[in-house]
């Protein structure tokens, strides 16, 4: 995985990784990222599902690349939140879903080019 990683990287190139989690004991919910010295981590609504909590986290690592104007944006994710699409009712997620493609739009509008790992 480094040395993908490192094929992938350039100055050129923002990496972000992210990180969304929910404690299944309490029902809390939180998300994180992680881009160089930039690091943003906020809590979620109790009951969230985890699909929403990483969702949460790449949405605002889209946001965050926006700001940052790189060219190319790596989003490194601990977890694959489309790889469970049961999880929750679909419904559930559409503003989660319709926002983070619009940031995605966004960003490739400009030309910028997006990893997701």
């Amino acid at each position: 995985m480094r040395q993908v990683m490192e094929e992938m990287t350039t100055p050129a190139s923002l990496t972000i990784f992210t990180d969304g989690s929910v404690d299944s004991a309490t029902g809390a919910a939180g998300a994180a990222f992680v881009s160089g010295q930039a690091t943003k981590q906020w809590h979620l609504t109790d009951g969230a599902s985890c699909l929403q909590a990483e969702l949460a986290a790449i949405r605002d690592a889209l946001h965050h690349a926006l700001e940052s104007h790189f060219p190319h944006v790596i989003i490194q994710q601990t977890q694959n939140p489309l790889s469970s699409p049961s999880e929750t009712q679909p419904q559930d997620n559409i503003y989660l879903l319709t926002s983070t493609l619009l940031l995605a739009q966004r960003l490739a509008a400009r030309g910028c080019k997006i990893t997701l790992n």
